[in-house]
């Protein structure tokens, strides 16, 4: 399965993609021959929808596996106005294989009254954007989309070559898929809490949903299989008998997940709540209220501090965000059995030299907490190791045994 994103770059509240499904997934026979068809017999592909696709460089996930994306975009005007159905296809050919076959409809609602009265939809220069992506090992892959507009029947398809190769210094990296094979982006490693009896860790994991590059304004797909992927790897790696989860937005101010027992078939929830959110889309009080997002911060944690039976790890984890407030030294006050407090901060490439702390970083340093700047998968896994002795420390502490 793939990922999909529906954008766009203008007033928010005029159109809007709506997607009919969680994500592109496997297709119907019907479908699948007719996409087939296209797909191979181009020829017949007219007339055409006016789309441009710009592909992304395969990259190296926190799931060892490369992950290899795209972003469509359809000019609004193509629609004009009207009420369609928008299907995406995607088939993906690794060398020597057979080709994988996805699809996803997305619904492109009528532009209404009060919009025709004011807009003229056919000078419109704005477009609809679409990300997808899939997950694959090394090797050689043939990557086609088309997207067909059912009101009107047209068309619009492109391909291109994708090559995902393990870098020189990433040569010790054991991939978690074969090469030549195409997997979900949905398709993560992390199989539900592990521990049966009284070892294991209950942990909660406040997941910021940012994107990987902090002043982005759109969550894309490779976004989304980033913190997807990242938390799933890292709760693999933890000895948990229970995980609660608050995913949050600072840009938004809010929470936008939470569960307190959170498991593998939830994942598709978080999923579809991460793919709702529209970054560029903030109100006027929100920009009024900046310190709402340490108070936004500062406020998880201390549900995590006051709860009873809480758990005894709390992990925040995302991107480095683009906020550095400070934490105010009284807005923490400390308590009788605290949780362990942890930050994994990803840290991408071109930050390297100029890695300075955030909101976040403040906050757990006032927590007595530690904070990991992760660069690499390699990283990661060193970093829960840590984790997962200095809780257990804190633990034996607290209950008067000496450290293993």
């Amino acid at each position: 399965m793939c990922l999909f994103s529906a954008r766009f770059t203008f007033v928010p509240l005029l159109f809007a993609l709506v997607p009919l499904a969680l994500g592109q997934s496997s297709i119907g026979s019907s479908d699948e021959r007719l996409a087939s068809k296209y797909f191979d017999e181009p020829a017949l592909i007219a007339p055409s929808l006016d789309c441009r696709v710009k592909p992304v460089e395969p990259f190296l996930d926190f799931a060892f596996r490369f992950e290899s994306g795209y972003v469509v975009r359809c000019p609004i005007r193509e629609f004009e106005g009207k009420e369609s159905t928008v299907l995406v296809f995607l088939r993906i050919t690794p060398e020597g294989q057979s080709p994988v076959l996805l699809g996803e409809p997305y619904r492109l609602p009528a532009a209404s009254d009060a919009v025709r009265s004011r807009t003229n939809i056919l000078r419109m220069k704005d477009n609809f954007e679409f990300s997808g992506g899939f997950a694959a090992g090394e090797g050689h892959y043939r990557c086609e989309v088309l997207v067909v507009d059912k009101r009107s029947n047209r068309m619009y398809r492109t391909s291109w070559n994708a090559s995902p190769a393990l870098k020189r210094s990433e040569r010790h990296v054991p991939l978690a898929i074969k090469a030549n094979t195409v997997e979900s982006m949905t398709s993560l490693p992390w199989k539900g809490p592990s521990s049966n009896g009284d070892s294991g860790f209950r942990v909660t994991v406040l997941l910021d949903v940012a994107p990987i590059y902090p002043y982005a304004t759109k969550l894309r797909a490779w976004d989304r299989a980033f913190l997807l992927t990242t938390l799933s790897s890292s709760l693999a790696q933890i000895d948990c008998k229970s995980v609660k989860l608050v995913a949050f937005n600072l840009e938004q101010q809010k929470v936008v997940f939470s569960t307190n027992d959170f498991q593998p078939s939830a994942i598709p929830d978080l999923n579809y709540a991460m793919r709702s959110l529209e970054l560029a889309k903030v109100s006027y009080q929100i920009l009024q209220h900046p310190q709402g997002t340490s108070e936004l911060l500062v406020n998880l944690a201390k549900q995590e501090k006051g709860e009873s039976g809480s758990s005894e790890v709390v992990i925040f984890l995302g991107p480095q965000t683009r906020f550095f407030q400070k934490v105010p030294r009284d807005a923490i006050q400390p308590s009788g059995a605290n949780p362990v407090f942890f930050y994994l901060e990803y840290m991408p490439p071109w930050v390297r030299g100029a890695e300075f702390p955030d909101t976040i970083e403040y906050l757990t340093k006032a927590l007595a907490g530690t904070s990991f700047k992760i660069h690499s998968p390699d990283e990661l896994a060193t970093a829960i190791k840590k984790i997962g002795l200095e809780t257990r420390q804190a633990e034996n502490k607290r209950n008067g045994v000496g450290s293993p």
